[in-house]
């Protein structure tokens, strides 16, 4: 199967691999699909120019809001006769940041109701849109071998500074407001034996947080491949996942839960949809989205080594037995797209 990737994402992105970069180089290295850009960037992050050998069976279509490019990806493979597979992991007809509707919300869903396919990477987000189009289908985000390692990770020893690691592109303000009153409270518990370390872009961060002596800011960017060998290097004692209960937030997956398991890191979470299949007290601690619960959940996971070490066993136990990108998780991947190469209606 010849496949056309039309996105406005490069190989440094986390949703390249996440999403479909993985499963699909897996795919080609078996010998079963041929995939190339079919629309590359030019000036300014325009998508330019078809490459000439654009003569493909599907064209797998990934984050991009342009209706510009929308439009000529559309016209494109209409002409051509291609069906086109819509592939995301956001629900970005809403805004980040409330539950209002994207400016281009309107547009966007004409784009997705014309679409062969739609994959997405959670059953919420499925549903979200499965009312613009009833071909919609679910395959989660994965682990993939070649850039975590898989292998039980040997834990941490013990001692101080504890550090608590939030990540998070975006490191959105109402998100940070939840544990911020636990950050004040371990600042005058614990002093600097107690560290948070937030990863990101900072630029959203409470200037009362700036202030604590308790946090440490890292906002530089780095490649997908790059920021896994250094969070498994790092071996952080807890991971925090701060979320707030937007519509936009609920409908997003559990990557925040998979590269901590994999990376032997207990982690407390929001109880938010996106997290509703982790089994509380198990494979992680999930918190209520209010400040008090969540200065609770990190006190007692900051003060108790022996859970720590049982929910990053239990939750690396989870994710590589059941989210590591494997040949059977590629072969559903591409019956999916061979389901939409084979039907009638798809193009």
């Amino acid at each position: 199967m010849r496949i056309g990737i039309v996105s406005t994402m490069g190989e440094n992105a986390p949703s390249y691999h996440l999403r479909f970069g993985s499963v699909l180089s897996a795919l080609e290295q078996s010998g079963q699909v041929k995939c190339y850009a079919a629309m590359r960037k030019g000036l300014f992050g325009m998508l330019r120019r078809i490459a000439p050998e654009a003569e493909s069976d599907l064209l797998l279509v990934a984050r991009i809001r342009d209706l510009d490019h929308l439009k000529n990806i559309y016209d494109f493979a209409e002409k051509k006769n291609i069906p086109l597979v819509y592939e995301t992991d956001d629900l970005f007809l809403y805004e980040r940041r409330s539950d209002a509707p994207a400016a281009y919300a309107g547009e966007i869903s004409a784009y997705l109701s014309r679409a062969a396919c739609i994959i997405t990477s959670t059953s919420y987000l499925a549903d979200e849109l499965r009312y613009l189009n009833p071909r919609v289908s679910v395959f989660p985000n994965l682990i993939d071998p070649a850039i975590w390692d898989i292998r039980k990770p040997a834990g941490r020893s013990g001692g101080r500074p504890l550090r608590i690691c939030c990540i998070g592109t975006g490191l959105m303000s109402e998100n940070i407001s939840l544990i911020v009153p636990a950050m004040e409270f371990c600042a005058d518990r614990y002093g600097k034996d107690v560290v948070f370390c937030l990863w990101g872009n900072v630029k959203y961060v409470d200037e009362r947080v700036k202030k604590l002596k308790n946090v440490k800011l890292f906002d530089k960017r780095m490649p997908y491949r790059s920021f896994a060998r250094r969070l498994q290097r790092e071996a952080f004692d807890l991971g925090i996942v701060p979320l707030s209960d937007l519509r936009f937030n609920r409908a997003k997956s559990n990557v925040k839960y998979l590269e901590y398991a994999v990376s032997g890191i207990p982690a407390i979470f929001s109880r938010v949809e996106a997290y509703a299949g982790l089994s509380h007290g198990d494979t992680g601690l999930l918190a209520e989205n209010d400040p008090d619960a969540w200065k609770e959940e990190i006190i007692r996971l900051t003060e108790d080594e022996d859970m720590r070490t049982r929910i990053a066993a239990r939750a690396y136990d989870d994710v590589s037995s059941r989210f590591a990108l494997n040949g059977e998780w590629a072969q559903n991947y591409l019956s999916l797209l061979e389901n939409v190469v084979g039907r009638t209606d798809a193009a």
